[in-house]
């Protein structure tokens, strides 16, 4: 995909497509701190901008992720309103548990702090965290019927929602949260 645009704010390294998002020449061990942070950072304002690829770009109604390598108790997430496909890895915010903003600047999403800093703290198992509105999916929750299947968004979108059904099947969820 070489039409998507850098991410990196001058980096010597760009991601340039999916394959770049997933994909590292070096494993998570063998980076310093700095390169590990560098790294998920890159990976979040990427993922911002894929989502704006696939018509997912509602800055209100979104947010990503990822917990600093350096202090497991803060991450670092877009901030609210501002537009996923422009995003870049100097919009980050890093985020503390009481919802303090301690490196960035613009307003923190605060139902992105809201979800996202329970399950970091529930689960610290769990680096990166996602949460979008799909057009499709906007639907669903909103006329409470799946849509039909007639292209390839509402296909992976039924897809989804029947993997989701499946696991909540299999687990309850805690009460109260």
């Amino acid at each position: 995909m070489s039409d998507l645009q850098t991410i990196t704010d001058g980096a010597s390294e760009s991601i340039e497509g999916v394959d770049g998002l997933l994909h590292s020449s070096e494993r998570p061990g063998e980076r310093t701190c700095e390169q590990e942070r560098r790294w998920r950072k890159e990976r979040v304002a990427g993922a911002l901008r894929l989502l704006a690829r696939f018509g997912m770009n509602d800055g209100a109604a979104g947010h990503i992720t990822a917990r600093d390598p350096e202090d497991p108790d803060t991450f670092w997430v877009n901030p609210a309103l501002k537009n996923f496909a422009t995003m870049r890895v100097s919009d980050l915010l890093l985020v503390d548990a009481d919802g303090r903003v301690r490196e960035g600047d613009g307003p923190l999403n605060r139902a992105a702090f809201a979800i996202h800093s329970r399950l970091h703290q529930a689960r610290p198992d769990v680096v990166a965290a996602a949460h979008a509105h799909s057009t499709y999916g906007k639907i669903w929750s909103t006329t409470g019927r799946p849509a039909r299947p007639a292209d390839p968004g509402r296909v992976r979108l039924l897809r989804f929602s029947r993997c989701v059904r499946r696991l909540h099947r299999r687990r309850p969820r805690p009460r109260g949260r």
